[in-house]
């Protein structure tokens, strides 16, 4: 069986989160190769929340361990559906590496109907889906989406609306012109509760 490398995103003074995912850890195989990224904390939590992701790419992109591909978590990130999530840790070792540049694993967006490709294995493209909750990213598709995720950073510090400049909104720009795909059975979700970016 494989594993895959990655990262979950904390805040040190999230615990009860922190120990929420180390328990799903425990327990999935597909979390298990997961370390701890300390999230950067800042006022703006959604500037905090850009800054955290941003920094988390531009490690894995410079760092000596490279992958072709990475997980990335938020700490609120919670796998529901078991059934699915078997389903989902089967079919994605027949796509590992063919040719797509992130898979949700929390969408909230638009399918593409006609995108026939991985329809077979259980996977679809999908747009303008929003939640950076848990990702799986291909190593040579990082500086794309770090380029994205500077600009949120330089208009939250400048000003500009969470409501238009969040990570996980101005990620769905990339999504018409990139390959973002899902698994149709659904088996992530974010996490219920207190969220220090809202």
């Amino acid at each position: 069986m494989y594993n895959i490398n990655g990262y979950y995103i904390n805040l040190s003074k999230r615990d009860d989160r922190r120990a929420f995912f180390e328990k799903q850890r425990r327990k999935y195989r597909l979390l298990v190769n997961l370390n701890r990224f300390e999230a950067i904390e800042n006022e703006n939590g959604a500037l905090g929340c850009s800054l955290s992701h941003y920094k988390l790419l531009e490690s894995l992109y410079n760092g000596n361990n490279k992958r072709p591909y990475y997980l990335i978590c938020e700490d609120d990130f919670e796998i529901y559906n078991d059934k699915n999530y078997a389903s989902f840790y089967k079919s994605f070792k027949s796509i590992q590496t063919e040719d797509w540049d992130v898979i949700t694993l929390t969408p909230r967006g638009k399918t593409d109907k006609n995108f026939k490709k991985y329809n077979t294995r259980g996977f679809a493209r999908i747009y303008d889906t929003q939640t950076t909750s848990g990702y799986i990213i291909k190593h040579n598709f990082i500086p794309q989406l770090m380029k994205h995720f500077k600009l949120s950073i330089d208009n939250l510090t400048n000003g500009g609306s969470v409501q238009e400049n969040a990570c996980d909104i101005v990620w769905k720009k990339l999504q018409t012109e990139s390959k973002f795909i899902y698994y149709n059975k659904l088996f992530a979700r974010q996490l219920p509760g207190y969220s220090n970016i809202e």
